[in-house]
């Protein structure tokens, strides 16, 4: 029985070294795209409220220019 199991870990041992390249390649996309997610969320939160200003300020305009 030990023997069986001495060769089945070996036999994981040589898949895992086999598909290592892919494991690593789908642990490493899903890293960037969480990267990037944090990068577009601090900076949505950093100029979210500039963005709202220009656009409230914009529509005042806009609504000013319309009215006289």
């Amino acid at each position: 029985m030990s023997i069986l199991s001495v060769l089945g870990a070996i036999f994981l041992v040589f898949l895992a070294l086999k598909f290592l390249p892919a494991i690593l390649g789908i642990l490493i996309a899903i890293g960037v795209i969480v990267l990037v997610g944090f990068i577009l969320a601090g900076i949505f939160t950093l100029l979210g409220p500039i963005l709202i200003l220009i656009l409230v300020v914009a529509g005042i305009i806009w609504l000013l220019k319309k009215i006289l």
